[in-house]
């Protein structure tokens, strides 16, 4: 996971490991984007109860998301090399003015188990929206850095390669003057985010959809302020 570095985060040095943006990708980096993230999420707890059987929904609902980073966002990769396998770490942003409008969205509502469906729409964004404008209000969150995704792939974490990433996004939100704004679930990941310079702003409780379940999540709304 992330952590200090000092790698390169410009693809203008062709130098190695280096982070970098990931304009008009080839299919088979879309889905090496893919296949890292799913690595990369493997094991997490909450994956599972966003997805019901994480291995049978993550690829679809992360490429979902790549794509539609690709088309109104921004996608940003971490390299170790020149081949499209070494690419170890991904992150996907909304920029100022951005929002996300996912292509396949209503597929993937359409294909999850009806209980999913409702907790998707009337537990998980609403309580993730009231979050930010309770927080930071809404236009503040528009005019933000938004981190929608990102990992590392889990032989490639403690690396420094998270850090690289974030701060590629760093430097942009400094010209900007826009703060970096992400939610996580994982009191380990809050600690991390913390190291990289993020303040918890809020934070509210989600519970597990399922009935068998008796899990309550705690989201934690984060921001950095770059100056």
């Amino acid at each position: 996971m992330p952590d200090e570095c000092a790698f390169s985060a410009t693809a203008m040095v062709e130098s190695y490991p280096i982070a970098r943006h990931l304009l008009k990708p080839s299919e088979d980096e879309i889905e090496r984007c893919v296949a890292v993230l799913v690595d990369a999420f493997l094991g997490d707890p909450f994956g599972d109860v966003m997805l019901a059987d994480y291995t049978r929904w993550a690829p679809a609902q992360l490429r979902m998301n790549i794509r539609a980073a690709l088309f109104n966002g921004q996608i940003d990769v971490m390299s170790i090399g020149p081949s499209v396998v070494d690419i170890v770490g991904v992150a996907l942003w909304w920029g100022p003015g951005e929002q996300a409008f996912p292509n396949g969205w209503n597929q993937f509502m359409k294909d999850i188990p009806p209980p999913l469906r409702e907790w998707w729409l009337n537990t998980f964004i609403p309580t993730l929206t009231r979050l930010s404008n309770e927080s930071i209000g809404e236009v503040s969150h528009l005019n933000s850095w938004h981190l929608s995704i990102f990992g590392v792939s889990k032989e490639h974490q403690r690396k420094g390669y998270g850090g690289a990433l974030m701060e590629l996004v760093a430097n942009e939100a400094r010209e900007s003057k826009s703060p970096m704004v992400l939610e996580t679930f994982l009191d380990k990941n809050v600690e991390i985010y913390k190291k990289l310079g993020f303040e918890v702003k809020s934070e509210a409780t989600i519970e597990d959809w399922r009935e068998e379940k008796t899990e309550i999540y705690n989201v934690r709304l984060m921001v950095k302020t770059c100056l």
